[in-house]
């Protein structure tokens, strides 16, 4: 067994290096030239810039295309915007220290960084042009990043800095649609750029165990304006940035919400109290979000034509991609399903329909090829882990631990690691399983996704 596995390991290097050849660089090098004459900025910042576009930047992004376009939304608006400049920094030196092992020697760097950001923020807010808006959104979004990528000892501090980005997309939009605002089509991208990043981070604090900070959610709001208008949200595009479709993102919101009325009830009725809702209504719900994301299968897995990007994405994107791409969509549907079983409907782990899940994301994950930088690879720890937790098989679990190691041979993530040495210490105790297993995020929407984690949250 252990020599199978070895020998795919090293098919997966020798294809990941051709695809690196084939591929263009995850760097942008017009990004990193632009970087050299900054004088301005001490050399050690500058080290931090350039740890941002070649390697931090990867983490939080599934393709290579993806990772050009955070840069070059980032670093112009950062090195006008000392609020996102120094948020930047602040998470280039978490994700620094992540791969070094060195957090604890950075700590006060990082806080000062951040210390730094949110001094510059309470100065900028007070302008209201959009375009000043746009890059306290950025800085909002970033330093949730920092929050839960450096540990914050502050706990759920990225909840607040996720309520300001939702405060401040929702001041951006609540003159009407984007493309009726007049502004130019530069900043209009970067909207919808930053308008995609927050409902990643959305959809993932909504499937926490504290769900949003309200609990129940909509699938179309102000916070992110007329998402069906073209040029903005695209419903019928798998989104390169988080690594699965706009639509499942959405509804990722929705079994949060339904998720989060379940525990609600079962927290707070008294002893004997009869419930609100019966099982028979969450049945009911559950069949519903079975049957819609059957329809996002049959839509973006099994259509004939393939999968829908982006503008510009499916050009950028190798046969190989976007073969990957498929089936990181398959996994986090297979995910959705054992979120819909577990925490909807209140089904055991050994049911059907959840091993079922686990099988699939097991098959589709072996079937990725990870390679060096921003790839499909990195958006599948959440799959995994989850798996991994449901998984009461032995072969389905030294399968989850094979391809785990296998990305790890290729991928550099503390959080693969993180979540791999999670999943051994659960298998070796003799509770297989756990009642909730969403809860080892720890209430931590990156937690297992890209970034380090923080328990503690």
């Amino acid at each position: 067994m252990e020599r199978v596995a070895d020998d795919r390991r090293q098919r997966h290097r020798r294809r990941s290096k051709a695809r690196r050849r084939e591929a263009p660089g995850s760097r942008d090098d017009r990004i990193l030239r632009a970087l050299e004459p900054l004088s301005w900025l001490r050399r050690s910042d500058r080290a931090l810039l350039h740890h941002f576009v070649t390697e931090a930047s990867c983490i939080v992004i599934s393709s290579r295309y993806g990772q050009r376009l955070f840069c070059n939304t980032i670093v112009p608006l950062a090195l006008q915007t000392p609020s996102l400049l120094y948020a930047t920094l602040a998470y280039s030196a978490a994700q620094q220290a992540g791969l070094r092992g060195t957090t604890a020697s950075l700590d006060t760097s990082i806080s000062r960084y951040v210390g730094m950001s949110l001094s510059a923020f309470q100065t900028e807010l007070p302008r209201r042009a959009c375009s000043n808006k746009t890059s306290l959104l950025a800085a909002s979004l970033m330093l949730c990043l920092v929050s839960v990528s450096s540990g914050d000892v502050q706990p759920r501090s990225w909840r607040v800095h996720a309520e300001g980005a939702k405060a401040l997309l929702a001041s951006i939009h609540v003159s009407g649609p984007i493309s009726s605002m007049g502004v130019g089509a530069e900043l209009e991208a970067i909207i919808t750029f930053l308008s995609r990043w927050y409902l990643s981070l959305e959809s993932l604090t909504a499937i926490t165990t504290s769900g949003l900070v309200t609990g129940q959610c909509v699938t179309q709001d102000a916070t992110l304006g007329t998402i069906s208008e073209p040029g903005q949200l695209a419903l019928d595009a798998c989104d390169d940035y988080f690594g699965f479709p706009t639509r499942l993102a959405l509804l990722f919101r929705e079994i949060g919400a339904s998720a989060w009325e379940r525990r609600q009830q079962l927290s707070v009725l008294p002893l004997g109290a009869t419930s609100f809702l019966t099982q028979t209504d969450f049945d009911l719900v559950a069949d519903d979000f079975h049957k819609r994301l059957t329809e996002i299968y049959q839509e973006f897995v099994c259509s004939p034509v393939g999968l829908n990007f982006y503008p510009g994405v499916r050009e950028a994107l190798s046969e190989s991609d976007v073969h990957d791409f498929t089936a990181s969509t398959e996994a986090y549907l297979s995910m959705a399903r054992i979120l819909v079983e577990r925490r909807v409907r209140g089904a055991p782990s050994n049911s059907e329909v959840v091993q079922a899940s686990v099988h699939a994301i097991v098959r589709v994950a072996s079937s990725i090829t990870p390679s060096p930088g921003a790839s499909p690879a990195t958006a599948m720890t959440p799959p995994l882990f989850a798996a991994g937790c449901e998984a009461v098989d032995a072969t389905d679990r030294q399968a989850v631990r094979g391809t785990f190691l296998t990305f790890l041979s290729v991928v550099r993530s503390q959080n693969m690691e993180q979540s791999l040495k999670i999943l051994e210490s659960m298998w070796q105790s003799e509770e297989h399983g756990v009642p909730d297993w969403w809860s080892y995020q720890g209430q931590n929407p990156y937690f297992s996704l890209r970034t380090r984690n923080s328990l503690a949250c």
